[in-house]
């Protein structure tokens, strides 16, 4: 083999190497991407829930308070105007 086909072979293996490295680059950089895709929306979806369970927990002591406060408005006798 002279030296001018051993240069095209081995520049063909070159390239080839190069194109096997980048598609499994790529792939694995799509794994990845997904991977994180699904963790960061389960967490979403996880502190989202988390807050409504909050949200509802809290409007439930204010509407507790308001109804005592009305119980105990309409319970104490009318005060005097100044």
């Amino acid at each position: 083999m002279n030296r001018r086909a051993a240069a095209t072979a081995s520049s063909w293996w070159r390239a080839t190497g190069i194109s096997v490295a980048d598609a499994s680059l790529e792939r694995f950089t799509v794994i990845t991407a997904s991977v994180t895709a699904s963790l960061v929306e389960s967490s979403r979806r996880r502190f989202a829930v988390q807050s409504d369970v909050d949200v509802m927990r809290r409007l439930e002591e204010i509407s507790d308070r308001l109804a005592r406060i009305e119980a105990a408005g309409q319970s104490a006798p009318p005060s005097s105007p100044r």
